[in-house]
């Protein structure tokens, strides 16, 4: 599975520092963590603390990262990798089920705000049993992937999301724009993630932006709720009500073989 990411390392400690403060009451190796690291983890939700299989340090996790405490000394935090003799890593075990376990958890609360989606900011294209909610980039090769896999198919309806990201892609947001005023969205849609502006002719820049506030508007509109439910990188899908993270074209094949889930959510262009 192929995705694109923009959050970055998960061990940077500005993403630990976007966790909320925890606390343990009466466990003083823990709370040697929050009263000496107080600036460090500020605003930090640590989520588990017990002796690692090296002596001396704790494994500390907070959300799906993963650190070592040495309570030594003025104590030290410790960044970095554990393997035992046999070679086995033993932070990328742990690792590898926090992440999987934030993940589901994350998966989990997207599903349930599904019911939530503005259809209405979305673009509509087909009208087949199977319902296809995605946010996509349109200048992301992955999603343009996507786009080009789901696009000859008559047994799906789509809800996309433009969800441009700027720093990778900074005629996106433009493009979104244009296909946002079009009359035909899915035709423009498709023309754009075909690459027809790629090269130039785009009739809208970014200077235009003014111009078209109910476009930036709903574009935006999608963009919140993509955050509120958890988004983090394009291409992102609900088929027929269940995730898939990336350019799974497996998954997506099997979801729509599927029985199509009923909605009450109905959209429009």
């Amino acid at each position: 599975m192929k995705r694109r990411n923009v959050i970055g390392g998960v061990f940077a400690a500005g993403l630990l520092a976007s966790l909320t403060t925890g606390c343990f009451a009466g466990d003083p190796v823990a709370y040697d963590v929050e009263s000496r690291f107080g600036k460090i983890l500020k605003n930090t939700k640590v989520t588990s603390l017990k002796e690692s299989p090296v002596k001396g340090l704790y494994e500390v996790t907070a959300g799906p990262n993963i650190f070592y405490y040495s309570p030594e000394g003025d104590g030290h935090l410790v960044f970095g990798q554990i393997v035992d003799k046999t070679g086995k890593n033993l932070t990328a075990e742990v690792q590898g089920k926090l992440r999987a376990e934030f993940q589901a958890e994350a998966d989990k609360r997207a599903m349930e705000l599904l019911k939530e989606a503005p259809l209405d900011k979305a673009i509509k294209v087909g009208n087949g049993p199977n319902i296809i909610i995605e946010f996509t980039d349109i200048d992301c090769p992955y999603c343009r992937k996507v786009d080009n896999f789901l696009a000859n198919r008559t047994d799906i309806t789509r809800y996309v999301f433009l969800n441009p990201i700027d720093q990778l892609h900074p005629l996106a947001r433009a493009k979104s724009i244009f296909v946002l005023n079009s009359e035909d969205k899915g035709k423009a849609l498709h023309e754009v993630f075909s690459g027809k502006f790629d090269k130039g002719g785009l009739p809208i820049s970014n200077a235009d932006f003014p111009k078209y506030a109910a476009e930036v508007e709903r574009l935006e509109a999608g963009m919140a709720y993509g955050q509120k439910i958890g988004v983090r990188g394009t291409p992102h899908l609900f088929v027929n009500g269940q995730v898939v993270n990336g350019a799974d074209f497996n998954k997506i094949q099997q979801l729509l073989k599927t029985s199509p889930q009923q909605s009450g959510n109905k959209g429009k262009e």
